[in-house]
């Protein structure tokens, strides 16, 4: 069983304008809409607000919110992390999201897709 404690808000934008990621997952919403969850320090899992440009050659994600993620490693493969990323999509509320981050690599690793995940989710590039 996993539990959450001390749940809080990040710090605001001006204070963290930019994150940088080693551990992460992407999520795609119901509706469409992308999530980035990350897990930082071992101990802070947080989910972004929706996806809002892309730059494939940066490896950058930014959010409605205004943050910019930069992804220094491909998707977290630690069996213990990803339930905790996964877990924590369905805790805010991502019930019936997709995982998409293993195909939204492959993209930021510049391969040719069928589908671009990026280009289909809300108008994204």
């Amino acid at each position: 069983m996993i539990f959450f404690v001390n749940e809080r808000d990040p710090p605001p934008v001006e204070e963290q304008a930019t994150v940088e990621v080693l551990s992460w997952r992407l999520f795609q919403a119901p509706a469409g809409a992308l999530h980035l969850m990350t897990y930082r320090d071992g101990q802070t899992v947080r989910v972004t607000s929706p996806v809002s440009a892309v730059d494939l050659k940066r490896r950058t994600l930014a959010t409605s919110s205004g943050r910019l993620y930069k992804l220094l490693a491909s998707p977290e493969e630690d069996r213990m992390a990803v339930a905790l990323l996964r877990a924590n999509a369905i805790r805010v509320g991502l019930l019936g999201a997709i995982d998409v981050s293993d195909d939204a690599w492959t993209e930021f690793l510049g391969h040719v897709v069928a589908r671009s995940l990026f280009r289909s989710s809300a108008g994204l590039q």
